[in-house]
């Protein structure tokens, strides 16, 4: 048992460093619409349109006739997205569903950086970089967009508020991620773990995806495991403490909070 438990664990290690180098699969997105009418019409009736970067991107310019359009594509739950170092002209939103940003070190292990959820890019260097030092997988089925990164910075370049827009995104992120560390090297694990639940509350509720303070949790315990830089027996001793103790419960794919203000207490507690 212990020899298949190893084996399939040097698999797994395979998969995501073959994932992360681009050697396994090819990127596959296909087309979800087809005519510049029915891109344009899916564009204005867009819940996301008011979100920061649609609001930049899609912004009305004076003198401009031309606003960029995105091609509205989809992917496969487990899809590799983006994979490091790939060469893209594009700038990828996610419009539905979700995915990870995450690397994988020389020894095999995989840090998820970021949950991306509706509205979010894959990345905020992806507005100015072609290439990515992190890969981007899919955790369900997905809608995106994806904007010429050349026709959008021409749109951006000619509208003040547009860029500052951008600016303050790329800020914003760049501060996310310099909380996150912090979490991760002062914080205890319970905190980390309550800490990753109440930002994905927070962020679903603002897209009006959460319900009687539940809420899809389509993350399994070794994603919050990569998430939070612990291991996935220590996730599960932790999810069960607070299960037993009310604060929240995972049934059926969806996150039930049950005590928020428990909850808030536990990552307030430094």
């Amino acid at each position: 048992m212990r020899s298949r438990r190893r084996a399939r664990g040097n698999k797994d290690v395979g998969q995501l460093n073959a994932i992360a180098s681009g050697e396994r699969r090819k990127f596959a997105g296909s087309s979800h619409s087809s005519g510049s009418e029915k891109e344009k019409s899916l564009c204005d009736g867009c819940a996301l349109r008011n979100l920061p970067f649609c609001s930049a991107a899609m912004a009305e310019t004076p003198g401009a006739t031309d606003r960029p359009r995105p091609r509205h594509m989809t992917a496969r739950r487990r899809q590799a997205l983006y994979r490091k170092n790939q060469r893209s002209e594009d700038v990828i939103l996610i419009r539905e569903g979700w995915a990870f940003r995450f690397a994988v070190s020389a020894n095999g292990r995989r840090h998820i950086q970021a949950i991306l959820l509706p509205g979010d890019l894959l990345a905020a260097p992806s507005l100015f970089k072609d290439k990515l030092g992190s890969s981007v997988q899919t955790l369900t089925p997905l809608g995106y967009c994806a904007f010429d990164r050349a026709k959008l910075w021409r749109a951006i370049e000619a509208n003040p508020k547009s860029m500052h827009r951008i600016v303050s995104l790329c800020v914003e992120e760049h501060e996310r991620n310099d909380e996150h560390m912090v979490d991760l090297v002062t914080r205890t694990a319970e905190e980390r773990i309550v800490l990753l639940v109440l930002d994905l509350f927070g962020r679903l509720g603002r897209l009006g995806l959460v319900e009687d303070q539940s809420f899809a949790f389509p993350l399994t315990q070794q994603h919050l495991a990569d998430a939070v830089g612990l291991t996935q027996v220590h996730v599960n001793r932790v999810l069960r403490r607070l299960k037993e103790c009310d604060f929240l419960g995972i049934s059926h794919g969806r996150m039930h909070i049950k005590d928020l203000a428990g909850l808030r207490d536990i990552a307030m507690a430094r």
